[in-house]
């Protein structure tokens, strides 16, 4: 029998405060910790893995991220990943204070950007017994090249920052088709029977385009 997820909060060693979801299990159990990748927040399809682990028999933490969704933290929608790292380990000494937990059987899950924390925190804390990763970016020398005309902008926000400006933003998601027209190389877009309930512009996409 599955349990709906339940409202939990717990405070990471800086104070900052992280919130998500505790899904039960009926007796002491393996735990499974999750949180979004670079710009995501709980809600977004994570409740769907959460509930069939807890179907499997597994209780799971879903948070998000600091800066992120319900949690707090600033400056706000920005993603630190040393920041995010150690938070994991926070998670989990929340995560062992939980009932249902069987504490020798906690696992990492993570996505993506919070792939890469995952397999950090999971080297530095021998409690972690397992780690799920789906699509992380480990090769430096890949990151490097996929992001070396932004580095330099990066440097100079540092900058400003630390001269008492304010930080500057880069869009992860945009709200129409209008980037993806632009490009030029093959992609595959698959058809999808269910989008996104919190999309902001379903409609946007309009009709497909071949490239």
């Amino acid at each position: 029998m599955t349990v709906p997820g339940r409202d939990v909060e717990f405070t990471v060693c800086d104070g900052t405060i992280l919130r998500g979801w505790h899904y039960p299990t009926q007796e002491k159990s393996p735990c499974i910790i999750l949180s979004h990748g670079l710009a995501g927040i709980r809600h977004w399809f994570l409740p769907a893995f959460a509930s069939r682990f807890q179907e499997s028999g597994f209780a799971v933490l879903l948070y998000d991220n600091r800066n992120w969704g319900d949690s707090d933290g600033t400056p706000r929608q920005e993603s630190n990943s040393i920041l995010q790292q150690l938070d994991h380990h926070d998670a989990l000494n929340y995560a062992i204070t939980l009932p249902s937990v069987d504490t020798g059987k906690m696992v990492y899950w993570g996505i993506n950007f919070s792939g890469d924390n995952v397999i950090y925190a999971a080297a530095i804390d021998k409690r972690i017994k397992a780690a799920i990763v789906q699509a992380p970016s480990v090769s430096g020398e890949t990151r490097s090249l996929a992001f070396k005309d932004q580095i330099p902008g990066l440097f100079d926000d540092r900058v400003r920052i630390a001269a008492g400006g304010q930080q500057g933003r880069v869009p992860c998601i945009t709200d129409t088709a209008e980037l993806a027209q632009r490009g030029t190389a093959p992609v595959l877009f698959p058809i999808c029977t269910r989008t996104n309930p919190t999309a902001r512009s379903p409609a946007a996409a309009g009709s497909g385009k071949t490239m």
